[in-house]
């Protein structure tokens, strides 16, 4: 009698064992993934905090942007920018860069706005029939100028 109770206590125990390392195995891993979540919310943490402040400084920026906005010395930079408009009292003078000055020299404003410069029409002097040629099919040139004498 004596064996068997020794051979199910062996059966026993190493049932008992393999649950107990199931268990320690089952414990490392729950230790190891929420140890890894715990470092990766802290990752998370620390990027958003980076953030906020991103946005803190931006909102502070734009507040700022938003009131000078609001005030007359900006409306008035703005009419002058924009619009060409001058205080009463005041002389506006307009410094020239030496190259800004050479690139518009040769540039008649009076000449161009009596008289603007105006392509010709690539259908100037075309039939009804060459004009519905050209539109169609796209041909850059005079279907009569393609054919050779």
């Amino acid at each position: 009698m004596g064996g068997y109770f020794h051979r199910s206590m062996s059966r026993r125990f190493k049932y008992l064992l393999a649950a107990f390392l199931a268990l320690i195995v089952y414990e490392t891993y729950l230790i190891f993934f929420y140890a890894y979540r715990v470092a990766n919310i802290e990752e998370r943490e620390e990027a958003i905090i980076e953030q906020n402040a991103e946005l803190r400084k931006r909102i502070a920026d734009r507040r700022s942007h938003l009131s000078y906005i609001r005030t007359n010395a900006y409306v008035d930079r703005v009419a002058k920018e924009t619009q060409g408009l001058k205080n009463p009292g005041e002389e506006v003078f307009l410094f020239l860069s030496e190259e800004e000055y050479s690139a518009h020299r040769e540039y008649d404003t009076i000449r161009d706005i009596v008289n603007p410069p105006v392509e010709p029409s690539p259908t100037a002097g075309m039939s009804n029939e060459e004009k519905w040629w050209y539109y169609l099919f796209s041909d850059s040139k005079r279907p009569s100028d393609s054919v050779s004498p």
